[in-house]
């Protein structure tokens, strides 16, 4: 039985350096980019939707299921 790798982040863009609000900084460095992606309802979504879709392709007779929890977390 293969194991699947899914890249939940696919779709999401780093937010670059300049892009960063940088109030209450914590002191660690984000010079490549935010990698926080998870802080935001927007990215949570997209990655919700890509957990989805890969479950409903690896698992095609439980799809529904899937979407319809996908969008009920939405």
């Amino acid at each position: 039985n293969a194991k699947k790798v899914t890249t939940v982040t696919e779709g999401i863009a780093i937010r670059q350096p300049d892009e960063i609000d940088h109030q209450g900084d914590d002191g660690h460095d984000h010079s490549d980019g935010d990698p926080h992606v998870w802080q935001s309802p927007k990215n949570d979504k997209i990655m919700v939707n890509n957990i989805v879709e890969a479950l409903a392709k690896a698992d095609p007779g439980h799809a529904d299921t899937y979407r319809a929890n996908g969008e009920a977390y939405n």
